[in-house]
């Protein structure tokens, strides 16, 4: 398990402005996940959306996903978490 300081995405090509308003996730397992950010707007094609998590923040997964819009579209580039193992 991860202490979870900043979660990180860049926005892929394809689908830079479809994407609107979502949810950072972590959670000890699947089925419990407490939110670490949100993001609300519209994104750009190759921007980079960094959410920092609240202190102490703890968890083996993670989870972006999207919250409004029937049209939205999630391709990202790239996911990136940071953190540091906790024994």
């Amino acid at each position: 398990m991860l202490y979870v300081n900043k979660f990180s995405i860049v926005i892929s090509f394809f689908s830079g402005s479809q994407l609107l308003d979502f949810d950072f996730l972590i959670g000890d397992n699947i089925h419990d996940m407490e939110l670490c950010g949100h993001f609300k707007g519209g994104a750009n094609t190759g921007q980079r959306i960094a959410i920092w998590c609240p202190h102490n923040t703890v968890g083996r997964f993670v989870q972006v996903q999207i919250v409004s819009g029937s049209g939205n579209v999630m391709s990202p580039g790239k996911i990136l978490v940071w953190g540091v193992y906790v024994n």
